[in-house]
This record gives structure tokens, sequence and C-alpha cells, in this order.
């Protein structure tokens, strides 16, 4: 990657649309803001719990722990990381496939 050229790699942008909060593409319904805003129960209602599958402090772990400030503000919910590593990322998959709804 090279400051002048304006382009930047595909990691960078998700990891700048994951910190914004920003959507790419997903959730662009007409409508859809407009439901958002009506609902009478905040949403999530309780802590989110991010479920990595890879050992703490490798690039997703780093990742993850990163944007979760972000994500607590924006929520108004404590944002927790759970590392699963184990199993080539089966055992933490299948823990967040098992896991009830966060809100």
């Amino acid at each position: 990657m090279t400051v002048g050229d304006g382009k930047l790699p595909r990691r960078t942008m998700l990891a700048m649309a994951l910190a914004t909060g920003t959507t790419l593409g997903a959730g662009t319904t007409p409508g859809a803001g407009a439901r958002a805003q009506t609902a009478e129960v905040p949403y999530p209602n309780r802590p989110v719990r991010i479920i990595i599958p890879s050992a703490p402090g490798g690039p997703t772990d780093v990742m993850a722990r990163v944007i979760s400030p972000g994500l607590t503000s924006r929520f108004g919910q404590s944002v927790i990381i759970i590392n699963r590593p184990g199993a080539g990322g089966n055992i933490g998959v299948v823990q967040a496939a098992k896991s009830p709804p966060d809100g």
C-alpha cells in the first residue's frame, strides 16, 4: 500500500468500515432505518460477545480489541471478546453457532 496513489487494500477498507460502524451494502433496503428508529426496545439490550476462533494476540484478536471500544460506545453495551482457539477454528465457530443471540 502506498499512501499517495489513493488506493487502499481490501483489508484496510474493511477494517476502516468496521471501526466506523459503516455497513458495506448490508441493510440498505428501503425503510430499514425507519424501522430501526421506531423500535421500543433498544438493541442490543445485553452485553455483546465476539467469539474469536483463534489464539489471543493474533491479528483477528487484535482487530476485535481495536474495534470493541467503538462498538461499546455505539451500542451502549459492553462488548466482550472471547477467544476459542483449536481444531482449525472449529471450536469457536461451533460455540458461536450454538450460542443464544446477544440482543
